[in-house]
């Protein structure tokens, strides 16, 4: 799932990126335009609650990746 918010900064939006917890891995990464496709520069993160992945950033609004 992808969620955008309006960020602080006018220009800039947060968006969240997130896999179920039945996605079966020990690490997952974000990749793509954003961080030069550099596969392990952005892990995901479990969250305590449920144990899905996710992942947060603040990108330029506007653009697409």
């Amino acid at each position: 799932m992808i969620i955008k918010r309006v960020g602080p900064e006018p220009g800039k939006v947060f968006v969240t990126f997130s896999l179920p917890a039945s996605i079966w891995a020990d690490t997952v990464y974000l990749v793509g335009d954003f961080n030069g496709w550099n596969r392990q520069s952005h892990p995901l993160s479990r969250s305590r609650d449920d144990y899905s992945w996710g992942i947060t950033l603040e990108l330029d609004q506007g653009k697409v990746y």
